[in-house]
């Protein structure tokens, strides 16, 4: 008996495996940066979390977020950390808290860290993908390289 299996490309596996979003949708996630101030115990939680008090800095102020991270962070290790977060998520009740927004973390099972800024970047700091994609990349289409007067490039509005 003979079986014909038909192997994807890879494109094709990206597509199947993941759904695909376009520019304008990832915006809308609002990721930002925040320094975790206090870490509490949860008891009485099904699995074992922390309540997490991140500071998002003066405009967005401090959030709580529930994080099921406690059987791989120690509270040490957490404070005072800067995290990513996702800040514009529907609050959830977890184990009886509000959690208000979402920790970004990579990995499996007890493999897993949390994402965090390679710099030191403020308090309530935008992560965006713009000077690459986006508004910001429209926006240097106008600073066209056209006759130099003086050492100054001519704006174009488009």
């Amino acid at each position: 008996m003979h079986l014909n299996i038909f192997i994807p490309s890879r494109m094709y596996l990206l597509y199947s495996v993941f759904s695909m979003i376009n520019i304008s949708d990832f915006e809308k996630v609002e990721l930002r940066v925040g320094r975790i101030i206090v870490v509490d115990d949860v008891e009485g939680a099904k699995r074992p979390i922390y309540r997490l008090s991140i500071d998002f800095g003066t405009e967005l102020g401090v959030r709580t977020i529930a994080a099921g991270i406690k059987h791989i962070y120690l509270k040490e290790e957490l404070l005072n950390k800067r995290v990513v977060c996702v800040m514009n998520l529907e609050p959830k009740r977890v184990a009886g808290i509000e959690s208000q927004g979402m920790i970004l973390a990579a990995g499996e099972g007890e493999n897993i860290a949390i994402i965090s800024p390679e710099r030191d970047v403020a308090e309530g700091s935008r992560v965006h993908c713009r000077w690459l994609y986006g508004k910001q990349k429209a926006a240097y289409r106008h600073l066209r390289p056209g006759r130099r007067r003086k050492g100054h490039y001519n704006i174009h509005p488009s």
